[in-house]
């Protein structure tokens, strides 16, 4: 919920305050972090699945013998 009011409020809150001929600078400078971040967010994620990988994942069942 907080993520979605935040995905609209962000824009409408950057139009009242920032000036119509420095629009495109902060509007790109804003996303930059988050591009720049994806690639590493990514290699994060694949590092604890394989770091922290449960014996029986989902999908998976246990063998009884």
């Amino acid at each position: 919920m907080g993520r979605s009011c935040e995905g609209e409020l962000g824009p409408s809150l950057r139009r009242a305050v920032v000036p119509a001929h420095l629009m495109g600078r902060v509007a790109a400078t804003s996303r930059m972090p988050a591009m720049c971040a994806a690639p590493f967010g990514a290699f994060l994620v694949g590092w604890l699945a394989t770091t922290c990988q449960q014996p029986n994942g989902p999908g998976q069942t246990r063998q009884v013998a």
